[in-house]
């Protein structure tokens, strides 16, 4: 059984998903309705230092990266990495742009349609964002064909917390 949403149910998903976080963006870092994922930033951030430990330039994908405020706590605790971004708000990608500048490509893009290459990643994180893709197996999905073998991609929400090798 397919348990998958028809593409034009997907899209007014994303279309509303789109709307609400283009909304929130000027507030998300010090409002209510980021709370919830800003407690989750200590716990990928240790994830993240623990999976690439050792790894002098490690390759970083933040996938839903909303304004890059986790974004910029993995890149001070994570030396050496090169991140990349992901976010299908506009009003949040560009916060996350100004806030990383050149130290973080950031992308317009939806976590479904990943646009790198294979193996492209040593570690992905997305936190607090996966219960609003349309199309969850598809998204993670795109994680793991973005992961260098070996690497590790965590998924992480305020009701649970995973990590998957």
């Amino acid at each position: 059984m397919d348990n998958r949403m028809d593409e034009k149910d997907a899209e007014l998903l994303r279309s509303r998903s789109r709307a609400a976080f283009d909304a929130q963006a000027p507030t998300y870092d010090t409002g209510m309705e980021g709370d919830h994922a800003r407690r989750l930033y200590p716990h990928v951030l240790a994830e993240v230092a623990r999976a690439v430990a050792g790894n002098p330039a490690p390759r970083l994908l933040d996938l839903g990266c909303g304004t890059g405020s986790l974004a910029a706590l993995v890149l001070e605790g994570v030396p050496g990495a090169r991140l990349s971004c992901v976010d299908l708000s506009p009003r949040m990608a560009e916060a996350a742009r100004a806030r990383l500048g050149e130290r973080a490509d950031v992308l317009l893009c939806d976590a479904e349609r990943l646009p790198f290459r294979d193996g492209s990643f040593d570690a992905a994180w997305c936190n607090d964002s996966f219960h609003h893709y349309p199309d969850p197996e598809r998204a993670a999905f795109q994680a793991w064909r973005v992961l260098a073998p070996g690497g590790v991609s965590a998924t992480v929400k305020t009701t649970n917390f995973a990590i998957a090798l």
